[in-house]
């Protein structure tokens, strides 16, 4: 059977210090890559104070042409962490940076993602050689090997899978799931003799969630928000064809970046063909430090997302006091619906027509309550038992128990 490491009662390692060397393919200031940026930078900075930590990562943001706004190719110290952004597109760049961060014999290698080509793929290769020593590796996926991700770009994900395996760097790797759902897509590609730790991610999100304003005006209609990167996988295209079917009125703004040009040249199309009622506008990305405050200003926040490991910008939504009309598949299913939030149960237009309309339909008093049921889910969320960080489980190695992971977590069909 899959193992899992268990969670509860994993004691502090104490004055005992632990070097740990972060791959990402994006750290702040980088901030286009959404949820996986702002989840490592909550994890790296929320570790407890035994655990040193560099991070290595690129000096671009995602799709960017021009450099971060920050020292590259050096150790620099990035709102009070060790981060060396690296030029990673050039290959003497790439290397440099590589026995830089060697030079402080890491013991735990800690993967923000699996398949990115440079900061995970080539240093993983590396440990092959011993170049990092006898360093334990932790990869978090970031839902990469979630059905609707394996689709995208499939062969080549595949060939780097087959070439992993036949390697047999599957064996003695630790792999942070952030849900059970999460950790049952991982062993349905690894196997039932993966071994995965679940531990939820962190968030660096305040206890108390934002303040619900009144609204006065007289008939403003609903105010909804779309937050995400513009690619299939987050589903704007869905929203935007089921609002057009909708009667009431609606002003949808959609922030985030155009990731998939094509894919976002669709979606812009189909905005041009709404009914009058509804009103569309693309507000281009948002800064992190105002995701909340921009959420906070909408009654709704869309999400028609294939799957989410964890879903950063759910949380994010809840400490707005701003309910979630989703998918099912993330991990927020419960708290959703007793945050005044809908599940819709697929991605079809129908179904999120029929969920569009509903909502919609609700008056102001309605939608103000929906709010505050959101909040108060937040904080119910936020005040809940937490495990240990991921990095102290991780690090107190055999003094975790390992249970059996023998059944399926609850899934929906996709």
């Amino acid at each position: 059977m899959t193992s899992r490491v268990s969670l509860p009662g994993v004691p502090s390692s104490g004055v005992d210090v632990c070097t740990v060397a972060v791959f990402a393919p994006m750290f702040p200031p980088a901030f286009l890559g959404g949820g996986p940026i702002r989840t490592l930078d909550a994890l790296v900075r929320s570790a407890p104070p035994q655990f040193v930590i560099r991070v290595l990562t690129s000096d671009r943001d995602l799709n960017a042409k021009v450099r971060l706004p920050i020292p590259s190719n050096r150790w620099t110290t990035s709102d009070g962490v060790d981060v060396y952004f690296a030029s990673v597109d050039q290959v003497v760049r790439l290397a440099q940076a590589f026995f830089r961060l060697r030079k402080h014999h890491p013991e735990i290698l800690y993967y923000n993602s699996f398949f990115s080509a440079k900061l995970s793929v080539l240093p993983q290769f590396l440990g092959l050689l011993a170049f990092w020593g006898s360093a334990r590796r932790l990869v978090a996926p970031r839902g990469e090997f979630g059905e609707g991700a394996l689709r995208r770009r499939s062969l080549k994900k595949r060939i780097f899978m087959f070439a992993y395996r036949v390697a047999g760097l599957h064996r003695g790797v630790y792999w942070h799931a952030s849900s059970e759902a999460e950790a049952f897509d991982i062993a349905a590609v690894w196997g039932e003799t993966a071994q995965i730790l679940v531990r939820e991610d962190e968030t660096g999100l305040p206890a108390a969630p934002l303040a619900v304003v009144e609204d006065a005006r007289e008939h403003p209609g609903l105010r909804g928000i779309f937050l995400g990167r513009i690619v299939e996988h987050k589903g704007l295209l869905i929203l935007l064809k089921g609002l057009a079917e909708i009667a009431a009125p609606v002003r949808l703004d959609v922030y985030g970046p155009l990731e998939d040009k094509s894919y976002a040249e669709q979606c812009r199309q189909a905005a041009t063909r709404m009914p009058s009622n509804v009103v569309v506008t693309f507000k281009g990305p948002v800064r992190p430090e105002d995701v909340r405050s921009t959420i906070g200003a909408y009654d709704v926040l869309f999400m028609p997302t294939a799957g989410e490991n964890f879903g950063h910008i759910v949380a994010e939504s809840l400490s707005a006091s701003c309910p979630v009309v989703c998918t099912p598949f993330t991990p927020w299913g419960s708290v959703l619906l007793g945050g005044g939030g809908v599940l819709v149960k697929d991605r079809s237009i129908d179904s999120w027509a029929k969920a569009l309309k509903d909502y919609a339909n609700l008056n102001r008093e309605e939608l103000g309550s929906r709010r505050i049921s959101a909040g108060l889910a937040y904080s119910r969320w936020w005040a809940s038992a937490k495990s240990p960080h991921v990095l102290e489980i991780f690090a107190a190695g055999e003094s975790i128990a390992s249970v059996n992971f023998h059944k399926s977590p609850e899934r929906f069909e996709r």
